[in-house]
């Protein structure tokens, strides 16, 4: 889960360090005040666009940082460890871009690309912002969403990895169908190509120590004229050398009968320095003896790499692609030689494959099916207590083209709403309203939230358009879940608000020009305030104070 998220001059923050616990925190303030601060920066950390408008206007940089427990999640550990980063309990998160547009990224303190946050990101927090219709509104997460409640993806990772076998069966049938019959003189031309290439070690690691050995050659009367001199300026028999004041300052400091710690420690820094210093000489001095100028060598290394160029040249590639042209020009002659008999042997490991890849989905598409049947009940009950029991969803499977196998399965998968008895069901895209799209996907995430694996949830205003009785349900539902995940929530709604275990509230200070957000957690008495606001609009009373300490009693009960 987030435990902290610091960020600098970021939008209208100009310092900002929070510590966020388990269980659900709402977000609240006016609006214009900053309440979707949080959830833009958690974004850019993640992966997202940064933009240079984006930097506080006072500011040439902007930083964001967030630290993760992570020890309840094995797949971040495992993540952390196949990408090379240090894993530990733990997880730091850090970007850093400038108007400049250079940007940064970093995971436990190592470089990281913009896609390995973004991979990152999704195994850690679950963003659902203001524009959750465009997520809702495509098709593929749909079929996503089904595959994460039927814990389908070991099955989708079977059914990609057939595609992939497949798809690459079938360039190798399409590449063997494009060669012709071969004629003897094609056969011999491309021997006499591999036997030309053959001639030379073409690993890529004995091309570039050629280069290397080349550049040495090249410069060895400069490489001795700087070793002896190196040599020369460390020698402790001239005065002021700076071996020779390294010994003097040792010996100083090794005079005293009684050393501080300050000074035991700078004495054993000298003295490795010392050592670290010898064991240097020791290594020029033998350069200097072993390290000779071979004007013949040169010539031999010259004349190689001079031929690998011709090659590469006459190849066109680069000579140290020579290793992969050999490779390929074996495959070919083997393709010349065996035209019939490969393209029989793939041909067969298709079929194979396909009849794989149809048992596999066979399997998939019963579970996703039976998966169906059971999601849309589950998220048809919670629309019902979220006051939609007008309200139908229905998840339909259709069958893609039979001929044609897909890294995704045979099935397509959709949700469809009905909004009146009378009407048949329909693309989502088409009926809802926006306050209608934010209670479906506050449904989905309820019933999906014991499918998933993300240990953080950020939803920003689900409870747009509805109020009152309504608005308690939706507080009572985020409640439910945050206690099973932790949830950040932006809510215009005390009802919502009252059910949450930690209360951030949002404030705006300055002129239009430049303002900045401030965050605070709320005290008890803080927090009655708020909700009397949120309440009342900007005149608090008496008797909304009431009322909102009467919503957080019935809350906590």
């Amino acid at each position: 889960m987030l435990l902290s998220l610091t960020i600098k001059n970021f939008i209208t923050a100009e310092y900002l360090d929070l510590d966020f616990s388990s269980g659900t925190t709402a977000i609240t303030g006016e609006t214009g005040s900053g309440k979707s601060l949080i959830f833009n920066a958690l974004s850019i950390l993640l992966g997202g666009r940064a933009e240079t408008n984006m930097i506080r206007h006072d500011s040439t940089q902007a930083e964001i940082s967030a630290y993760f427990d992570v020890q309840m999640i094995p797949s971040v550990e495992i993540w952390l460890q196949e990408n090379g980063f240090s894993a530990d309990k733990e997880c730091l998160l850090r970007r850093v871009f400038n108007n400049q547009g250079r940007s940064k990224g970093y995971i436990n303190g190592g470089p990281a690309t913009m896609t390995q946050l973004q991979k990152l990101g999704e195994i850690l927090v679950d963003i659902h912002d203001q524009n959750e219709h465009q997520f809702l509104f495509q098709r593929d997460n749909h079929r996503m969403l089904l595959d994460e409640y039927a814990k389908a993806n070991d099955l989708l990772t079977k059914i990609k990895n057939i595609h992939a076998k497949w798809k690459t069966l079938k360039k190798q049938l399409s590449d063997i169908s494009s060669v012709e019959k071969s004629t003897e003189d094609e056969i011999n031309d491309v021997r006499f190509l591999l036997k030309e290439l053959d001639q030379f070690d073409l690993t890529k690691e004995r091309v570039k120590a050629l280069e290397e050995e080349h550049a040495i050659l090249s410069n060895t009367d400069e490489i001795i004229t700087k070793i002896n001199e190196a040599i020369y300026l460390s020698d402790d028999t001239r005065e002021n050398s700076f071996r020779a004041n390294l010994i003097k300052i040792s010996s100083i400091l090794d005079s005293l009968e009684s050393k501080p710690r300050s000074v035991e420690v700078a004495l054993e820094c000298f003295q490795n320095a010392l050592i670290q210093i010898d064991e240097g000489l020791s290594e020029l001095n033998s350069a200097n003896a072993n390290f000779d100028s071979d004007p013949k060598k040169l010539e031999l290394v010259d004349q190689e790499l001079k031929q690998l160029f011709q090659l590469g040249r006459k190849h066109k590639s680069n000579y140290l692609e020579l290793e992969d042209v050999s490779e390929k020009l074996k495959e070919k002659l083997k393709i010349l030689l065996d035209r019939d008999e490969i393209f029989a042997k793939v041909q067969k490991e298709i079929i194979e494959c396909e009849q794989k890849y149809w048992e596999v989905d066979k399997i998939l598409s019963d579970l996703r099916i039976k998966s169906s049947k059971e999601f849309e009940t589950l998220i048809n009950a919670q629309l019902k207590k979220l006051d939609m029991g007008y309200c139908s969803l229905k998840i339909q499977s259709l069958q893609r083209d039979v001929n044609q196998i897909h890294p995704k399965g045979s099935n397509t998968i959709e949700f469809l709403i009905r909004t009146n008895s009378e009407d048949n069901h329909k693309a989502l895209r088409k009926i809802v309203s926006g306050g209608e799209l934010s209670r479906i996907s506050l449904a989905i995430q309820v019933v999906a939230s014991d499918s998933t694996n993300i240990p953080t949830t950020l939803l920003d205003e689900v409870d747009v358009g509805v109020s009152g009785k309504t608005s308690d349900i939706i507080g009572r539902l985020l409640k439910s879940l945050g206690k099973r995940n932790q949830i950040l929530c932006i809510t215009h709604q005390a009802q919502v608000a009252v059910h949450a275990q930690q209360h951030l509230k949002v404030s705006r200070f300055g002129g239009s020009n430049s303002f900045k957000s401030e965050f605070k957690f709320l005290t008890k008495n803080e927090r009655v305030e708020e909700i009397a606001r949120i309440l009342g609009g900007a005149k608090v009373t008496e008797n909304t104070r009431i009322h909102a300490s009467e919503l957080i009693s019935l809350a906590n009960d």
